[in-house]
């Protein structure tokens, strides 16, 4: 009889150790199959991010609409943010912008910084409307862009004035073309219309410009008679984005842009 209990005790010992382990298998397998969905998600969320990064990294103009590379500043501070050839922007600040429409610029691939974004494209719009028919020359520039830019212009002034040094000719360069990380272009907040030549100031967008840009946050900034103090020859294609509020207190000031903010200080 014992030999027969012992024998039964066992039996159920072995059982019940058996039936564990199958548990144990069961949420094993459980768990193992959850983590393969998560995994499985986690692969589609890396495609498709690869695919973002893929698609972002198809143009150097494309990184600047990167987050990531967005230098964080109140907003503003960086409709109001100074950059001229003696106040450069910050090493390394990129503005976070949005593509230009099809129909609105020269090329393909514009930017304009988002936070005027949508007045530009309905200034542009109502001056159509209007018969001025604004077009973008130019808009963000990236370094690259800028510097050669600058480059180019720098060895042209050479070819028209041979006796310059190099220096020379760097100075002069910089009274139409910005020094690389001293334009306005990189700030995101400027844009060039219809014509990079003076005599766009005798067409019906330049009047245009001139009596409505205000109305949509853009100012002229760079007028006749005030080399001096923006460090940049006139230009009346040249109009940057401060805001509305902030462009009608600067229109009427009377100042150009660096002297308003003076009268901040």
């Amino acid at each position: 009889m014992k030999t027969k209990t012992v024998a039964l005790v066992l039996c159920f010992a072995l059982l019940f150790a058996l039936c564990g382990c199958a548990g144990n298998d069961i949420v094993g397998s459980s768990q193992v199959s959850s983590s393969m969905a998560q995994v499985g998600t986690s692969s589609a969320d890396s495609s498709e991010a690869s695919s973002q990064v893929s698609s972002g990294a198809s143009s150097e103009t494309s990184s600047l609409i990167s987050n990531t590379d967005y230098t964080p500043i109140d907003t503003e501070e960086y409709l109001m943010m100074l950059v001229n050839p003696w106040v450069p922007l910050p090493e390394g600040f990129k503005p976070r912008t949005t593509p230009i429409p099809a129909g609105y610029g020269t090329w393909a691939n514009m930017h304009f910084a988002t936070v005027g974004f949508n007045d530009l494209i309905e200034m542009m719009d109502d001056a159509r409307s209007d018969g001025a028919n604004l077009i973008l020359v130019s808009s963000t520039r990236t370094m690259d862009e800028q510097r050669a830019l600058y480059n180019n212009k720098v060895n042209r002034v050479m070819e028209a004035n041979p006796d310059y040094t190099r220096k020379q000719a760097e100075i002069e360069a910089a009274k139409a073309v910005a020094i690389p990380g001293t334009s306005e272009h990189q700030l995101g907040l400027a844009v060039d219309f219809n014509s990079t030549e003076d005599s766009f100031r005798n067409t019906k967008e330049f009047a245009w410009l001139q009596e409505n840009c205000w109305n949509y946050g853009f100012i002229y900034r760079y007028p006749d008679d005030k080399t001096d103090t923006t460090g940049i020859i006139p230009e009346p294609w040249h109009y940057r984005y401060v805001g509305k509020e902030n462009a009608k207190r600067i229109k009427t000031s009377g100042k150009v842009f660096e002297e308003y903010l003076a009268t901040l200080d």
